[in-house]
């Protein structure tokens, strides 16, 4: 399995959402909805329009040890889920497969859309976790609490969440390095 990294940069990000709209809207929808909670793959596959439809607040029994967990859904992302869901059938799935189907798009397929957008935008090292790993950079530069993003993510082990994130815990060390002095000039 190769690794993949998250999405650092806003430019990148939107070029990103950009590129997916071009492929199908709904592949949009499913990135910001990854990158606006941090929910895995797999759980936004799995949802429903009512399951997401004028939330602000989103439960979900993640990881293997069946925890529930509440994501929170930012108000923008409330705004385009709520534009999006609109008129829709709520017991129809969220990221519809063929619009011929009633199952959602497959894991493989959503997979393969996310790879081939950052190949077109040059990134490399994109995948299925990519959605969460930029929900969880993002939340960690911004809180720079390691404990609090491993909660969030439904790690069971803050190590888990470290060796993701250890380059950002690199930097602000570097950063806290040159800010200290010595002696007064």
């Amino acid at each position: 399995m190769n690794w993949v990294a998250p999405i650092k940069d806003q430019e990148t990000l939107k070029n990103f959402g950009e590129t997916l709209k071009q492929v199908d809207y709904k592949y949009y929808i499913m990135f910001e909805l990854g990158v606006g909670t941090g929910l895995q793959l797999q759980d936004i596959l799995a949802f429903k329009n009512k399951d997401v439809a004028g939330k602000k607040e989103i439960e979900v029994t993640i990881g293997t040890r069946n925890m529930k967990n509440v994501f929170t859904v930012p108000e923008e992302l409330q705004q385009i889920i709520n534009e999006y869901t609109k008129g829709k059938d709520p017991e129809a799935y969220l990221i519809l497969g063929h619009s011929s189907s009633n199952k959602p798009v497959s894991r493989e397929q959503a997979y393969r859309v996310l790879r081939s957008a950052g190949h077109k935008i040059g990134l490399n090292s994109i995948g299925a976790q990519t959605m969460r790993k930029t929900y969880a950079w993002n939340y960690y530069k911004e809180t720079g609490d390691i404990y609090l993003v491993a909660d969030v993510l439904g790690h069971k082990d803050v190590n888990t969440t470290k060796k993701h994130y250890a380059a950002l815990d690199d930097a602000r060390r570097r950063q806290a390095a040159t800010a200290v002095r010595l002696r007064e000039d």
